[in-house]
């Protein structure tokens, strides 16, 4: 691997609710990263994808779960 990368996390692909495909890593033990693709790109310069970066929502019992990617704010 080329030294100036550094590795964050693996981003394992899903699909949501309603049917769109998105990668989804934990970052940290309280926060995940969420890219969708741009399904609304109208010209080259409009972004491929978008990169979120979401809280986790406390289980019960008080540790930190994932949070669902409906709950993300997009």
């Amino acid at each position: 691997m080329d030294d100036s990368k550094v590795k964050l996390t693996g981003l394992w692909k899903n699909t949501s609710k309603n049917g769109k495909e998105y990668y989804k890593g934990s970052l940290t033990y309280s926060s995940d990263i969420l890219i969708y693709l741009n399904e609304n790109k109208r010209n080259e310069k409009d972004p491929d994808a978008t990169l979120y970066i979401v809280t986790k929502k406390p289980k019960a019992d008080g540790a930190t779960a994932p949070s669902a990617a409906e709950d993300a704010p997009f």
